[in-house]
This record gives C-alpha cells, structure tokens and sequence, in this order.
C-alpha cells in the first residue's frame, strides 16, 4: 500500500512540484513572509559589493575630542552659533544638526546667540524635530519641533528611524507628521531631495561608511581644515560619542550613530529614488523556470536548472540593485525555486527508492513489483520461462546473461503488442493482455516463430527455448496470476508443449506441494498399481505383449493422471 501511494505521488510528480512551489511563493506575496529571504539576500549583496559614497555629505561629529576641548555635554548654544558662522563663511551648502534645540536654556544669551547665527544663514541650516512612539503601540506619541525663537530663519526635519521586528534599521521614511506638519526626513535634505512622500524606502548598506569625510567639531571651531573642505558640501552634524547612546544597529551586526544612518539615507536617494517593482515579476520567472524544469526526466537536470534559475534571478536582482533605481522583489521567488527543488530531491529520492524495488538487479528490467504497481486492473496474464536459463548462464558469463535478457524481453514486447513486459524471476518474464482469450493464444503461438532464430549475443545465437502458461482467472491479483500462468509454463514444458492454460480444477491446490511425500504412503497401501496395456501385432492378428503403466488411485482424490506425479518421481 505504501509503496502503491509513494509510486503515485512519483507519477505526479511534476504537478505536485510545480503547484506547491507557486502556492508557496503566492503566499510569500500575500503574506509578506519572505522578508528574511530578500533581507538576507541584501545584507550579502552589500557585504560583497561595498562602494564609496559620493563625498557630498560632510560629518562633523562631536566626539570625545570635542567633548575634552570644547565642553561638557550639552554644548553651550554660542558654541552652536560659531559653527554655523564656521560654516557659513567656509562656503558650506546646507548645515544640517542632528541635535535637538526643543526648549529654552539657562542662559536666554546664548539662545539669542544662536539664533542670530541662524539668521545670518538663512535657509541653509536644518534643524530637527523631535518625535518619540510614532507607532501607537509603544505608547502616548510625543512629538516637538525646535523652539519657536529657532524656526523663523531654519527648515525642520525628522530623523525618525523605522526598526524591523529585530530591531534593525533598514528602511527610512520619506517624511513624518510631526506637530501637524509632514516633515521631510534629514536624508531627504542631505540628499537636496526634500521630500512629503508618505511612504519609506530601503537604505543601500553597501556604502562604505568609513568613506565619508569626517571632521571632529572641535577641529572646525578651531579651523583646523583645509579652506575648501565644506565649499559646496552638505554637513552633518551630531554626536558620534558612545556616551550619549544614539546608535542604531545595521543588518550586518554592526551598530553606528544615528547621524550615519540619515547620512547612509540621503546617499540612497542620490542614486535616484528607489523603486519597488513588486514581487510579482520574479515570481512569474519563477514559474517559468520551474516549469522548464520538469520538461527533462533526470533529477540533476532539473535540480541544475533550478539552481541556475536561482542563480540568474539573484544576479538580475544585483545588477538591477547596482545600476538602477529599480528593486525586485526577489523573497517569494526564492522561496518558490528553493521549494521546487527541495521537492524535486524528495521526489529524486523516492524515484529511486521506487527503481530499486521495481527494477530487476541484475538486467535492470521492471520486475513483478513494477507490474504489480503498473497493472493492477484485470485481465489475461501471460507467462514466458526460458528453458535453457542456467545452462546459458553458466556458458554466456553474468554480462552476456543479463544482455541476453534484455534481448529476450525486447523480442518478447513484440509478441505482446506494446504491453510492458516484465521480468517476474531470473529466468521468466510475464505480461497482461487486454485481448480475448483467442486473440492471446494466437500472439503466443506466434512467440515460438519470433523466437525461432535465437539471440545473438557477442557474435553468439544462443537458442531461446521457451515454455509459455496462460491465466485468464480475473479474480486473481497481480503477483497470483503470475505465479498461476508460470505454474502452467511449468507444466508445458513438463508434458513438451508450447504453451498450457491454467486450469484451477486441474491444479487442485496446495496440496500437489506434497504430492512426492504422499506417493511414498501410497506405494505401501497398495494405492499405486500397475496397468498393462496390450500390444496388438497387426500383421499376425495376435498379442505379443503389453506396455505396464503406473496408476495411482488416491483415496481422496480418486485417480490422478499420471503426467502430474511421473514427472516428480
């Protein structure tokens, strides 16, 4: 039964695969369940193909020099103000804080301080706003922007971050609602793309982050750099001491201040915008890689060509990823390849699992398990003994013996007129016929003509005397048919017939299995006697003797011919 059901899903195979593996990849899509297959995919692509950022964004961070030379964290907001004068005077493009200016100081002189310098760089510092629990879950959403004195002469930011459920930063949004208005996100304006999209895009972690141009704070107030340095530049500024505890950690493991993330952003968006194609596309060349898959009948081929769909997907995904804008969803595609060909290997598996069982060891021909599993309906079954199987054996060599075979079966198809054939023993071969009984005792007359030349074999014709038994009992199974037809091949070739027809009645059961032990009781009770046959000259009209013959008259059985039990003596 379990054999019949594996051999069943074998026969499917190829739908089966093919079904499961574009549900799989459907549900990956709909479910959104792919995610650490494209995430993975993503982290080794920017392990592999690092690159340098463009160099347009400045970092000054305020490190542990700045904190040693300059002041004690907070920095007085003067200090703030001779930045930006720094800044300003050094020709820098747009001065961008990730420090937060949300309430008043102590001192109202170095807010005024500060806020003259912002008035003197109208338009060109960026200032962020401040926004805690974005997301209701996490509880009360808090959200500031700078202190009213600031925002007369600055633009405002958000550098909120988005964190997936392992708490790592892959994407950033475009912009956030913040105090009743969207607020384009820091990158956006290091990137000279503010933006109110309501959507994220995926940050590009293949940049190098030890490229960019960094600059200790305390170094720029103190005017240690070169003159042009900032001239056109965008400029970052924030702290990078891991004091104050603004680190993020990235996919790869490593964990960097915010402002590295904002500013890793703003290099995403240089390249253009990304944009999603979708999961859809690839997984449609997932199918129709799948499905050239399971046009061959060999299990490497296909596991090869799967492999390679994989490999060419994840190549257009790079390629696409590096030179364009465009980002494929690759997750369910995957999914569904890798399905396919964990599929196709368990399928592989038991294919030969199955041949091992259904295949003869020595010629490789279907044996009676395959026949069993192949032809499990009704009909006439034909059975084929060769006579001369060991003396053949012994003369030809195993290799010759088991082409010799193969022949044989081969010669065998043509009588039964495109039946399988199988080899059922070492020396027999046996098939079903769906014609009348008439019709398959004429194609096994006609099999002792076919035979009539021999094989050959090696520049050898090797005489292939055969016995042929015939069973129609249609309610036998399979393997009692077989056993039926070879037991009247047997009995042909005992009497010196081409073929006999099973007959039940004749058989008389199990009980011929003891039918020597029995004739040894029956010589001593008198039961085997002997009966003589006159032998009648014609030519003299007389009697000139007589032919004894052996009689056996069984107590239960009554007489039982003499063919059945002579041959056993």
């Amino acid at each position: 039964m379990l054999i019949r059901l594996a051999d069943g899903l074998r026969r499917r195979a190829n739908p089966i695969i093919f079904a499961v593996a574009c549900i799989a990849g459907m549900a990956a899509v709909l479910t959104g369940g792919a995610g650490r297959l494209e995430n993975g995919l993503e982290e080794v692509r920017a392990a592999m193909l690092t690159k340098p950022v463009s160099g347009e964004t400045v970092i000054i961070e305020i490190d542990p020099q700045s904190l040693r030379e300059i002041h004690n964290w907070p920095f007085p907001r003067s200090v703030h103000g001779r930045l930006v004068d720094k800044l300003r005077q050094a020709g820098a493009r747009q001065i961008v804080f990730d420090v937060y200016f949300l309430s008043p100081s102590d001192d109202p002189k170095e807010d005024a301080t500060f806020a003259a310098a912002l008035e003197r760089t109208p338009g060109r510092v960026v200032l962020p706003a401040y926004l805690e629990n974005a997301e209701a879950e996490f509880g009360p959403r808090i959200e500031r922007p700078p202190m009213a004195l600031f925002r007369t002469h600055v633009r405002i930011a958000s550098i909120w971050t988005l964190l997936d459920e392992d708490l790592t930063v892959r994407r950033l949004p475009y912009s956030v609602a913040i105090a009743g208005e969207q607020r384009p996100s820091l990158a956006t304006f290091l990137a000279d793309q503010p933006s109110q999209r309501l959507d994220s895009f995926p940050i590009d972690w293949s940049f190098d982050l030890a490229s960019f141009p960094i600059v200790s704070y305390a170094d720029v107030l103190a005017g240690r750099f070169e003159p042009d340095f900032f001239r056109g530049k965008n400029v970052l500024i924030g702290v990078t001491s891991t004091m104050q505890g603004d680190y993020h950690a990235l996919p790869n493991g490593d964990r960097v201040p915010g402002l590295f993330v904002q500013a890793t952003g703003s290099e995403t968006l240089r390249r253009g915008p990304p944009v999603p194609v979708g999961d859809w596309p690839a997984l449609a060349a997932a199918a129709a890689l799948i499905g050239l898959s399971l046009v061959s009948r060999k299990t490497p081929l296909r596991l090869l060509v799967l492999a390679g769909g994989i490999v060419l997907l994840m190549a257009i995904y790079v390629v696409l990823r590096e030179l364009t804008p465009l980002i494929l969803g690759m997750g369910p595609a995957l999914l569904a390849l890798w399905t396919a060909a964990l599929l196709q290997s368990v399928a592989g598996m038991i294919g030969a699992i199955i041949s091992r069982l259904t295949e003869d060891p020595g010629s490789h021909l279907p044996n009676i398990t395959a026949m069993r599993l192949s032809s499990p309906a009704a009909g006439i079954t034909i059975a084929v003994r060769l006579r001369n199987s060991i003396e053949a054996a012994a003369l030809l060599g195993p290799d010759a013996h088991r082409e010799l075979l193969r022949k044989l079966c081969s010669r065998l198809s043509l009588a039964a007129s495109g039946a399988a054939v199988f080899q059922v023993d070492d020396h027999s071969f046996a098939w079903r016929a769906d014609s009348g009984l008439e019709a398959t005792i004429e194609a096994v007359e006609g099999l002792h003509a076919i035979l009539a030349s021999g094989v050959t074999i090696d520049d050898c014709t090797v005489d292939t005397t055969v016995s042929v038994g015939i069973c129609d009992d249609a309610d036998l199974d399979t393997e009692a048919a077989v056993a039926a037809a070879l037991l009247a091949a047997e009995r042909a070739a005992q009497r010196g017939l081409s073929w006999e027809k099973y007959e039940a009645d004749d058989d008389g059961g199990s009980w011929r299995l003891s039918l020597l032990g029995d004739l040894d009781r029956a010589i001593d009770h008198g039961e085997v006697w002997v009966a003589y046959q006159p032998k009648y000259d014609l030519e003299t009209r007389s009697i000139m003797g007589a032919e004894a013959l052996a009689r056996w008259s069984h107590p239960e059985r009554g007489d039982i011919r003499p063919d059945l039990f002579i041959p056993i003596v």
